[in-house]
């Protein structure tokens, strides 16, 4: 069980900080409750995600399973992955769908919505499997290098 203290594997390196509703500031363009750091109920998302959406129609609100506990990645609308790829479509001059998304969660929806060509890991959700062009195997199976291979036999 991951200690809710401790910086997460995968953020080492990020700054990772604590508010409570009232301490957020406005520059915070991501909040993640982490599901099995916050051990809560699919029904306890329900109710966040219902509270949150009464004062707040400029963000994105994405719930996720970990094991048996559920999540909730916050995004501003502005700060989605979708509008990260059209913004950096548009610095290297190219089309969007020129591009090629692989994703592994639920929030990689919007990063899908946005590209060309999508690859979705093994260990995605169905849903996400279900829009992707390809799928490689899981993250930890060496899904990414086999994703990358992939492309490279593409060009």
């Amino acid at each position: 069980m991951l200690d809710p203290n401790e910086t997460p594997l995968f953020m080492k390196g990020i700054e990772v900080k604590k508010y409570t509703k009232d301490t957020i500031p406005p520059q915070v363009l991501k909040i993640l409750l982490f599901a099995a750091a916050n051990r809560k109920s699919e029904n306890d998302i329900e109710n966040y995600i219902n509270a949150i959406s009464q004062f707040c129609q400029d963000i994105e609100l994405v719930k996720f399973r970990s094991e048996i506990y559920y999540g909730l990645d916050i995004t501003s609308k502005g700060s989605t992955k979708y509008t990260a790829v059209l913004e950096y479509a548009k610095i290297l001059n190219i089309l969007p769908s020129e591009m090629i998304a692989i994703g592994d969660g639920h929030n990689d929806f919007p990063l899908f919505a946005a590209c060309g060509y999508k690859i979705a890991m093994g260990n995605a959700p169905k849903e996400l499997k279900e829009l992707a062009d390809k799928v490689v195997s899981r993250s930890a199976d060496g899904g990414m290098k086999e994703a990358l291979e992939h492309i490279l036999s593409m060009v």
